[in-house]
């Protein structure tokens, strides 16, 4: 990972130039129906993107885009919420904002990053926006890349001045005819003493890159090249957003892996590309391989490393319903749980999965230990803790033969709604093979509502458990109306979102596939209800 603590970029700019002091909108008219409790969301209107997240001052702050005028796209701002923990947050409003009378950024402040400089003061990069067309491409907004520094008088990070040299980048490189120029992804290489810069864009070719940028100074940018050579990029991918470039060391601490985090904008997909890098010229190899960082309703991720040199990320969770429902409710969008990613070189994976710290939310516990699910005895029904659950379950696979189980929540009794996680296991005969064993997990939402704005595609995910196989382990977070399922130690992260209709949709069930005649050993489920942050 890399650290700016080295580095000499500790300028501040004049606290009279285009500052900012905390900005607090008036809250809209809410309906706190689906809101989740546990998870980071305004007071009101839109949010999408998580943006900077960084410590700093003794707290993890995390901004993100932010409409605080209404629930849907329009003028962002970032708005900026913190925490001593990173799941009990605290909203602090909007910390940057559009400013009218500049001409990089009146239509917007847009997805970018935090750093932090020595002396624990933080520099945002973001991409300012104005709505005419690009120069030189067809693109409906100009994007600037631009910067922002904490104000000298805001230690918790709720006031920033813009730089008097911004914009620091106003157009594409030469020779790139992008369709995309934005959200700027920065960091220290301490090894070169250099800054580097990601930027998202895309390509006429309807295939998505990341443009690499140098800097001594943080201000004066030179362009590099794409950091995923041409000829790797994913096929059919349009425009790469929020670029997240980081480096891991594996499980045994002995070899380091790169990692590039990006947003597919063609079908708003999560993807990273882990490949080796060739450290001397920044750019990552051409043989890496492209997995899903989330296989559900999941965009943007953005992570940072912690203070305990833990890797942490954070994903926007988009609405799944008619947008006429958002404006009446009057807030959308949600941030995921605090993810942990590490490297698996064994899987040759990430693996994503809640920071342990979620645990500390946990209040009441139902327990089932040992229970062997049968043709005489399909299924158990948990008793109703509420609907936000923090559900821990372990299968034997040593000792059930059955190809399917499922999880059913948010299940209603008067009306049928019913959320079905189903899990088709790895065959007996791949569990002692020696090789991985693959199985999947689906999300059946045709009942998840009987809303009929409400959209109910069925999300699945594969994931493979290496040798030796004698258990399967699920942790499913439930909170009202978002639902975060890991696959634990598979890489295997699914997220969704539900809308039941029925006040009694709080029960939890467990049970074989009805059409089997087989049997599934429930080694343990512990089902937690959470503290309302």
């Amino acid at each position: 990972s890399f650290s700016s603590s080295s580095s000499s970029s500790s300028s501040s700019f004049p606290s009279s130039v285009n500052c900012s002091a905390p900005q607090q909108f008036p809250a809209q008219s809410v309906n706190p129906r689906y809101r989740p409790r546990f998870h980071s969301l305004p007071v009101s209107g839109w949010q999408n993107d998580p943006n900077g997240p960084v410590y700093a001052n003794g707290r993890y702050h995390l901004f993100f885009q932010y409409n605080p005028l209404r629930a849907a796209f329009g003028r962002i701002h970032w708005g900026h919420a913190s925490s001593r923990d990173l799941v009990r947050w605290q909203q602090h409003g909007v910390a940057l904002s559009p400013s009218p009378e500049l001409d990089y950024d009146r239509a917007g402040v847009w997805s970018g990053c935090a750093v932090l400089l020595p002396g624990d003061r933080v520099r945002l990069f973001y991409t300012g926006v104005l709505n005419h067309t690009q120069p030189g491409t067809n693109y409906p907004w100009h994007q600037f890349q631009c910067t922002a520094e904490q104000s000298v008088d805001s230690p918790q990070l709720t006031a920033f001045c813009k730089a008097p040299e911004n914009p620091l980048i106003s157009v594409p490189p030469p020779g790139v005819n992008a369709s995309g120029f934005r959200d700027p992804n920065v960091w220290w290489d301490p090894s070169s003493t250099t800054w580097y810069m990601v930027l998202g864009s895309g390509l006429p070719e309807n295939t998505g890159t990341c443009l690499l940028y140098r800097s001594a100074d943080l201000l004066s940018w030179q362009y590099a090249h794409e950091l995923v050579p041409r000829d790797s990029l994913l096929p059919n991918s349009m425009l790469w957003e929020c670029p997240n470039f980081f480096t891991l060391k594996d499980e045994s601490a002995s070899h380091s892996m790169s990692f590039l985090t990006f947003g597919n904008n063609a079908n708003f997909t999560n993807w990273y590309y882990m490949a080796e890098l060739d450290v001397e010229n920044m750019q990552m190899a051409s043989n890496g391989t492209y997995h899903l960082l989330d296989h559900g309703t999941f965009y943007a991720a953005n992570s940072f490393q912690g203070p305990d040199g833990r890797r942490l990320g954070f994903g926007w969770s988009m609405e799944d319903r008619d947008p006429s429902l958002l404006l009446q409710d009057g807030w959308a969008g949600v941030q995921t749980i605090a993810r942990e990613l590490t490297y698996n070189a064994s899987l040759q994976k990430l693996l994503v999965e809640p920071v342990r710290e979620v645990a500390t939310l946990r209040q009441n516990r139902t327990s089932l230990n040992n229970v062997l699910l049968t043709e005489s005895h399909k299924s158990v029904q948990l008793p109703a803790l509420g609907e936000s659950l923090d559900i821990d379950l372990v299968l034997s696979l040593t000792h059930s033969n059955c190809t399917e189980f499922f999880l059913a929540v948010l299940q209603s009794v008067s009306s049928g709604e019913e959320t079905l996680i189903r899990v088709r296991l790895p065959s007996p005969t791949d569990t002692l093979s020696g090789s991985a064993a693959v199985g999947q997990v689906m999300v059946d939402r045709s009942r998840s509502s009987l809303n009929p704005l409400v959209y109910r595609t069925e999300q699945s995910a594969e994931f493979a458990i290496l040798p030796p196989v004698e258990q399967l382990r699920l942790r499913v977070l439930v909170d009202v109306s978002i639902i975060e399922i890991f696959v634990m130690n598979t890489g295997v992260a699914l997220t969704t979102r539900v809308y039941p209709t029925a006040a009694d949709a709080t029960s939890v069930e467990l049970g074989l596939n009805p059409r089997e005649n087989r049997v599934v050993q429930l080694d343990s489920c512990q089902v937690y209800s959470m503290e309302s942050i």
